[in-house]
């Protein structure tokens, strides 16, 4: 259910940020790339990595693109199925 709801949001074409989730899977998201992760850990890491985002509306909206056409590529339901 939790890969699922992420690249639902993934799908959106915004930039997503979330926390590392151990299911592994072929064709992985890339930090930086394709989403940011936090360390849920940290509790400044979100607020920075937001700062960040909000900094550099650019970089967020490129990273919310790539991160929109790697699930198209990649994690559609059709995709899981063959």
């Amino acid at each position: 259910e939790g890969d699922f709801r992420l690249f639902e949001a993934l799908s959106s074409g915004a930039l997503v940020m979330v926390d590392r989730m151990g299911t592994p899977y072929h064709h992985p998201l890339i930090d930086g790339e394709h989403v940011v992760y936090y360390d849920h850990t940290n509790k400044t890491d979100l607020l920075d990595k937001l700062t960040h985002a909000l900094n550099r509306p650019h970089w967020a909206r490129k990273v919310g693109v790539k991160g929109y056409a790697h699930v198209l590529r990649h994690h559609r339901a059709v995709s899981w199925a063959d």
